[in-house]
């Protein structure tokens, strides 16, 4: 029986690639004649060679190949940005819209989708809080000028309205207009 390692989310080549990677036996590599090699079965331990194998392949450009005909291989982001100044509602509506036009629209100006939700984080401090807070979705191209845009939009919140944090997730996707 295989153990799950749940590379699930792996493309199926590099799923299969450390499956057999981890799951040869130690004296399988060092013999070439069952698929080992002598230098990886002497440098590398197999979780080592697995976990360069993963990195591998998270680096590799398999997302412009996955992409259908007619998609672009972008970047969806998420802002989390909280609306508490401290353990008060501090920012306004008007505050708030205000932000979004001249610190997130202007540098991302393609469109946005706004959408008001209710937040719990745990700070600095041992208590959780709940609080107003907005979800800021874009979908921008996937280069190192928008990840620097990204990361001064949050900059530029966490100073403006006292944050101690703001949340940035972002994953790659392929989008059609």
């Amino acid at each position: 029986m295989k153990p799950n390692l749940g590379w699930t989310l792996l493309p199926p080549a590099a799923a299969a690639m450390l499956q057999r990677l981890v799951s040869r036996p130690a004296s399988a590599a060092a013999r070439p004649e069952l698929g080992g090699t002598r230098y990886l079965g002497r440098l590398l331990p197999r979780s080592t060679a697995a976990l360069v194998a993963l990195a591998l392949a998270g680096c590799s450009g398999a997302q412009e190949s996955r992409c259908k005909s007619g998609e672009q291989p972008m970047l969806l982001a998420q802002l989390f940005l909280g609306r508490n100044i401290g353990a008060i509602q501090g920012v306004s509506d008007t505050q708030f819209g205000d932000f979004v036009e001249q610190h997130i629209a202007t540098r991302f100006p393609a469109g946005l989708t706004q959408v008001s939700a209710t937040g719990r984080w745990k700070g600095a401090g041992a208590t959780v809080v709940a609080e107003r807070s907005d979800i800021v979705t874009l979908v921008v191209p996937d280069k190192p000028a928008t990840h620097a845009e990204l990361d001064a939009v949050r900059r530029d919140y966490m100073s403006q309205f006292q944050q101690q944090s703001v949340l940035l997730t972002h994953q790659r996707v392929c989008s059609r207009a």
